[in-house]
């Protein structure tokens, strides 16, 4: 065993070893009954693996093997995502073939690169996940774009289509100009920042001619986006609002195109925003979309689906699906973007002496994660899903504990989800995902199925009619919504799922509670609940939330912000200059270089050290209880536990050179001689019993404290120590090598689920003939609870402490002492204990409470020990 602990070489050694017994590590035991499984979330082929995925996957990685441990029957089941648009932006721009207005070209080329890119990040993420130490069997991922799930996908499109769950409407929906398709609102990031906002006055008509403004009265509406006028239906008003009761039933004129609209009154306006007057564009705008609804206005669509003002403004049916051509958009705003027909009907306003002020305020803007362009709101004819027909079911679950939130509080976050839920946009306007399984003939009637010639015989149609394939692909958490049951083989094999379904825990961030966990539980007791293979229907019994890691200073780790961590560099360790070209290369910002140059360099001026993935796994257990949502990671927590893996290294060194030839069997309690054995065997069982209730609890981080203070304290700083001084002694030498060798091995045993890679190497130096994870995990044994050993060992503890403390105050170093009034009995091997400990020779103990005359200092102890130094 080398003198240094060193990560690197143990690590790479361990990992071949594990390799070469794969075997063992995934064996399922096909005779045993006692199942637990957990899902990899299916991981994206976007990019590689960084400390947020880490961090969860070493918290799975942790039960999986803690699990194993106890001799479950384990699967953890994993996979990768296609992540539809985050890998068609990637394909597009390294081809830089961009398809999003014409489909059909490119789309086999553009499909290909796409599974090339898939095959080189799963490559990528297997070396990760194994340096990290995951016990990850990627011999049966699934993918969710691969041929079965496929099938799985299209056959529950299906059964919701024929079931009227799926429909397809004409709504508005968030929507990525720059990508040309609908989004999700998890796509989306909301940044404030200072904006204009524009005080318009809109002429109020009554008996005045509108082409004599001048003599008018105005309404002031204070906005953020003058070019939607073109779009206005109405401007509503609170009906509270005391300022404006004389306008009802008043109308308006729209300036520059000259449309007269009504004065509405609605409750959801808000009094004490801008001027408490609001323009209504039901086009464009998600709450005034359901305004307009609610109040029977016009739906006008200014933009196209590239962003750019319509020649024709639209006059949208949404009963009929239908778009009019209301009136011809004013010539000097036709084919222009946003910003620039902002730029020109400002201008045209200030001429007509129509904008009363301007304010800077900060605004809340939505930008697509994907493209990093403003989101617009549009119309557009979409795929939906009626969640909320399915939802109740959902809430049910998790109100009837079925399903256990850990922490609980993250229920009523789940609950205002699902209570508040719209119908899911489930289509995209992509070309990389499942393709929507929807035929159209030249009446638009709709055709679901498998294929065409499915289609063909189920609907029974001519070969002359003419079939036209939907174009669209399905929402990516469609896919992943099912991921749980297909990964085991649904719809066609209930093998798996007869022992694995329903999983035992999944491990999710709070962020995607609502996008996932929602979505996977409404969907898994759907297509569960009329199977009779199941007879638990949720998809897990409990669900995990942690917080999301973020840097030092607390913002969110991302590519834009040029702070991401790789695991891996923390592992291995990078350089100042290695780690500013990865993090400043491909960044979509380019004017962000300069400012993420000076902040990695003011948090690493020396790069990252190199601390092997067993200290990285203890600072993230360390940090996967949390009741803040945003978790700040700190490279110095990282540090200590590489500083705790060098004293466990150490310590083991110490054992295993003076255990080399002891044998090791089971104790015989009535045959331990030594208090000093009787003492750590107690405070080992209670740690073993205490470690079991924080796992039942799901507190990773105290199980991991746990084992870090009885290492640190009891073991390395107490334990050890007293060996020594009896192993200088000769005193029951064989006794003293037992119980180093027996509670070594038990520590790298509870150790082993935190930091595999060192337990692993201390357990082979053992010349233990099987892996840790075929081992038994300890258990606590009640029999070695003996009380008054722990106490008459605290006892000795605190006279080395005192007499220590006391000895560092007094200069004068002829003494002696005397420890005065003790109520245990101290026995010949305790009193040297002491003595050495201490390093000194002279020491007395009195069993009763003597008085002396030469005291030079006296302290007291607990239950009245006192500690007397004499001349």
């Amino acid at each position: 065993m080398k003198k240094i602990y060193n990560p690197k070489f143990i690590e790479n050694k361990i990992s071949k070893l594990w390799n070469k017994n794969k075997n063992i590590i995934f064996n399922k035991n096909l005779n045993n009954n006692n199942y637990y499984s957990i899902i990899l979330p299916p991981l994206n082929i976007t990019g590689n693996l960084h400390i947020g995925h880490a961090f969860q996957h070493v918290i799975m990685d942790f039960l999986v093997k803690y699990n194993k441990m106890i001799k479950k029957n384990v699967l953890w089941q994993s996979g990768l995502d296609h992540a539809g648009i985050a890998t068609q932006i990637i394909i597009e721009k390294k081809t830089n073939i961009y398809n999003n207005l014409n489909k059909n070209k490119n789309i086999k080329f553009l499909n290909k690169e796409a599974w090339i890119l898939k095959e080189k990040v799963k490559k990528k993420i297997k070396f990760q996940t194994k340096k990290i130490g995951n016990f990850i069997d990627f011999s049966n991922s699934r993918f969710t774009l691969d041929k079965k799930f496929n099938y799985s996908v299209n056959y529950a499109f299906i059964k919701l289509y024929n079931n009227n769950l799926i429909y397809k409407d004409t709504k508005i929906v968030n929507w990525d100009t720059k990508i040309g398709s609908a989004i999700s609102d998890l796509e989306i990031s909301y940044k404030e920042s200072l904006n204009k906002v524009w005080n318009i006055k809109f002429p109020l008509l009554n008996d005045v001619s509108f082409n004599n403004i001048k003599n008018n009265k105005f309404i002031i509406v204070s906005t953020t986006r003058p070019e939607t006028i073109l779009g206005d239906s109405a401007i509503a008003i609170n009906p509270n609002d005391n300022r404006y009761t004389n306008l009802i039933g008043k109308k308006v004129l729209i300036p520059i195109i000259n449309r007269i609209i009504p004065i509405i009154f609605d409750s959801s306006i808000d009094i004490n925003k801008g001027t408490g007057c609001v323009k209504i564009t039901p086009g464009h705008n998600i709450n005034d979309y359901k305004i307009g609804i609610k109040n029977s206005l016009p739906i006008i669509n200014i933009f196209n689906k590239n962003g750019k003002i319509n020649e024709f403004l639209e006059l949208i049916d949404i009963n009929n699906k239908l778009k009019y051509n209301l009136e011809k958009v004013p010539t000097l705003l036709q084919n222009k973007t946003i910003l620039e027909s902002r730029e020109i009907i400002v201008k045209e306003l200030l001429k007509l002496n129509l904008i009363d002020s301007i304010n800077n305020e900060k605004i809340i803007i939505p930008y697509s994660n994907k493209s990093n362009s403003i989101v617009e709101n549009l119309i557009t004819n979409q795929w939906f899903l009626k969640t909320k027909e399915i939802s109740l079911d959902a809430i049910n679950v998790i109100k009837n504990k079925d399903i256990e939130f850990i922490p609980k509080k993250y229920e009523n976050t789940y609950f205002n989800w699902m209570k508040n839920i719209e119908d899911w946009c489930i289509s995209r306007q992509i070309w990389w995902g499942h393709n929507i399984p929807a035929w159209y003939d030249n009446n638009n009637n709709i055709y679901v199925g498998f294929n065409e010639i499915y289609i063909r015989k189920k609907f029974n149609l001519s070969k002359s009619l003419i079939l036209k394939k939907d174009n669209d692909v399905l929402d990516t958490w469609f896919s992943s919504s099912l991921f749980i049951f297909s990964s085991l083989g649904w719809p066609k094999s209930y093998k798996k799922i007869k022992k694995f379904y329903p999983t035992s825990i999944i491990i999710s961030g709070f962020d995607i509670i609502f996008f996932w966990i929602s979505r996977i539980i409404m969907m898994s007791i759907y297509f569960m609940k009329d199977n009779k293979n199941i007879k638990n229907i949720v998809p897990f019994n409990k669900i995990y939330i942690t917080g999301l890691i973020n840097d030092e200073n607390g913002y969110k780790m991302s590519k834009s912000n040029g702070n991401i961590i790789d695991p891996i560099d923390i592992i291995n360790g990078i350089s100042l200059e290695k780690l500013i070209i990865k993090r400043t290369s491909n960044l979509l910002n380019k004017n962000k270089k300069e400012l993420i140059i000076k902040s990695t360099t003011k948090e690493f001026p020396n790069g990252i050290k190199s601390y092997g993935a067993d200290s990285l796994r203890y600072g993230l257990i360390k940090l996967s209880y949390s009741n803040n949502k945003n978790i700040k990671l700190n490279i110095n927590l990282i540090d200590s536990y590489n500083k705790f893996c060098n004293k466990l290294w150490n310590v083991s060194l110490f054992v295993i050179k003076n255990t080399n030839y002891t044998n090791y069997n089971k104790i015989e309690l009535s045959n331990i001689k030594l208090d000093i054995n009787k003492w750590i065997l107690v405070k080992l069982n209670i740690l073993i019993k205490n470690i079991n209730i924080e796992i039942n609890n799901y507190r990773l981080d105290v199980y991991g404290e746990l084992i870090y203070k009885f290492i640190k304290n009891e073991f390395c700083n107490w334990y050890i120590e007293f060996s020594k001084i009896l192993i200088e002694k000769k005193q029951e030498i064989e006794e003293i090598k037992y119980f180093l060798k027996y509670i070594l091995i038990n520590i790298i045993k509870i150790s082993h689920p935190i930091i595999p890679f060192i337990t692993e190497e201390i357990s082979q130096k053992l010349n233990i003939n099987k892996l840790l994870i075929q081992q038994d995990f300890p258990k606590f044994n009640n029999n070695y609870i003996n009380l008054k050993y722990t106490y008459k060992i605290n006892i000795i503890k605190e006279i080395i402490k005192k007499i220590r403390n006391i000895k560092s105050k007094i200069t004068n170093n002829n003494f002696k002492i005397i420890i005065n009034n003790i109520k245990i009995e101290l026995n010949e091997n305790d009193i040297y204990i002491i003595s050495k400990f201490v390093n000194i020779y002279e020491l007395y103990i009195n069993y009763y409470n003597y008085n002396y005359n030469n005291i030079i200092y006296k302290d007291n102890l607990i239950n009245d020990i006192k500690i007397i130094f004499l001349t």
